[in-house]
C-alpha cells in the first residue's frame, strides 16, 4: 500500500476531514490533497508532523512493501440498528477494520497459516424463528461444542476461521459482520464494562455471516431471527428447561444471576427467552419489564458478573509466531501491528529465557 493510501487509512482511522488534519498538522488543505492523489511526496519532516497528529507510528506511513492486496469489505455491511451510529464514526470504524485485516491476512501469508472457512449450516434454510434455533443447535453439533456453557466466544469463533476484530469506540456501536472475499470478519466493540454484550452481539454477527435467511424478511425481522440464533447458541432451550423449569409464575433474581453468571448471557436475554418460550406469561414478563425499567437498570450488583475471559487471540500468536521464527523483523511487526517496538520486544522477553544464548544469537 502506498503512502497515500497510508494516509488516507490513518486519516480515517483519526475520524479527521482533509481540512481538520490540515488545523491539527499544520499543513495546508491543498499539500495534502496532493499527498492522498498521490501526486506529491511529503517531506520526512511532513510525515513526522502526520504520524503525530494522526496519533500513529511512522513506520506506519512509511510501511509501502506489503504485498497484500488492498482489502475490500464485499457485500452489505450488517451492524445492530439500535446503535444509530453516526456515518462518520461507521467510516472510522470501516478503515479501522479495513487497516487491521491487511496486517492480520499479511501475517498469515509469513506464517503459511491460512484456512478455508466452512459453514456449519449450509443450505439450511431460515423462514422462523424456529428455523433459526435449529440452525443454532447444528452449529454446536457441528462445531463440536456439546451442551455446556461456552467459554471464549471470540477464541472458538477464531477456531473455525473467522476473522475476529476487536475495537474500542462509542457505545452507539456494537458490531458489524462482512466477507472480504471468501473470508467471514466479524468487527465487535469490545468498549463495554457487560460481557455478555460483547457474546451475544458476537452471535448475532456470526448469524448474520452464516444464516441463509429467507429474502422477504425485513431487516427488522433479520434481526430478531438473528437474535434467537445467539440466544439458543448461548443458552439452548433444553438447558434453559433444567436449570429454571418448564413453568414459573414467579423467577428470583437469585436464579437469574446464577444462569447470567454460568452461560454468560445477559438476565433481560434470559427473562425474553423465558418468556418467549412460555415458561412465564406475558403478565409476568411485562411486569418484570417494569422493574427492570424503572430499578434495577441502575443497580449494576443486582445483575450480577460474568467473570470468564472473552478475547480474540490469534492475532498475536502469528505476531509472536513470526517474530520467533525470524520471518518478520521487531521494526517490520511494529509497523504491520500497530505496537511498538518496545512493546513488542516486552512481549517476547519471557520466551527468550527458554533459549541459550547461541540459540538466540542463531
Amino acid at each position: 500500500m502506498s503512502i497515500s493510501k497510508r494516509l488516507i487509512a490513518a486519516r480515517k482511522m483519526a475520524g479527521y476531514s482533509i481540512s481538520e488534519l490540515a488545523r491539527v498538522s499544520n499543513i495546508s488543505k491543498q499539500a495534502l490533497s496532493l499527498y492522498e492523489k498521490d501526486e506529491m511526496m511529503p517531506s520526512s519532516e511532513y510525515l513526522i508532523r502526520l504520524a503525530h497528529a494522526l496519533n500513529v507510528d511512522i513506520d506506519f506511513l512509511y510501511n509501502t512493501e506489503n504485498n497484500v492486496s488492498e482489502v475490500k469489505i464485499a457485500g452489505k455491511i450488517h451492524y445492530r440498528k439500535e446503535d444509530q451510529i453516526v456515518e462518520g464514526e461507521l467510516e472510522k470504524v470501516k478503515q479501522y477494520t479495513l487497516d487491521r485485516l491487511e496486517s492480520y491476512f499479511e501475517l498469515e501469508k509469513l506464517s503459511d497459516e491460512k484456512y478455508p472457512f466452512k459453514n456449519p449450516v449450509d443450505k439450511l434454510p431460515i423462514k422462523s424463528k424456529n428455523d433459526a434455533e435449529k440452525a443454532a443447535k447444528q452449529v454446536r453439533k457441528k462445531w463440536k461444542l456439546g451442551d455446556m456453557p461456552l467459554n471464549n466466544i471470540l477464541s472458538i469463533l477464531e477456531s473455525k476461521n473467522i476473522r475476529i476484530v476487536e475495537l474500542e469506540t462509542s457505545e452507539r456501536f456494537n458490531g458489524f459482520a462482512a466477507w472480504v472475499g471468501k473470508i467471514p470478519v466479524i468487527v465487535i466493540n469490545t468498549g463495554f464494562g457487560e460481557i455478555t454484550r460483547v457474546r451475544f452481539t458476537t452471535l448475532h454477527e456470526l448469524g448474520h455471516l452464516i444464516l441463509d435467511i429467507d429474502d422477504n424478511f425485513k431487516d427488522e425481522e433479520i434481526e430478531r431471527l438473528c437474535d434467537s440464533f445467539a440466544s439458543e447458541l448461548l443458552l439452548p432451550q433444553e438447558l434453559l428447561v433444567i436449570e429454571i423449569g418448564s413453568k414459573r409464575s414467579r423467577i428470583s433474581m437469585n436464579e437469574l444471576r446464577t444462569i447470567k453468571e454460568k452461560y454468560g448471557i445477559s438476565i433481560f436475554a434470559i427473562m425474553y427467552k423465558l418468556f418467549v418460550k412460555g415458561v412465564i406469561s406475558s403478565t409476568t414478563f411485562n411486569l418484570w419489564k417494569t422493574q427492570y425499567n424503572e430499578y434495577f437498570e441502575n443497580q449494576e450488583d443486582v445483575f450480577g458478573h460474568y467473570k470468564e475471559e472473552e478475547s480474540a487471540k490469534r492475532y498475536n500468536q502469528l505476531l509472536i509466531r513470526c517474530l520467533m521464527e525470524g520471518k518478520v523483523s521487531i521494526n517490520k511487526a511494529a509497523s504491520i501491528s500497530g505496537k511498538s517496538a518496545q512493546v513488542l520486544k516486552r512481549m517476547l522477553t519471557f520466551d527468550s529465557n527458554f533459549y541459550t544464548a547461541d540459540e538466540i544469537s542463531c
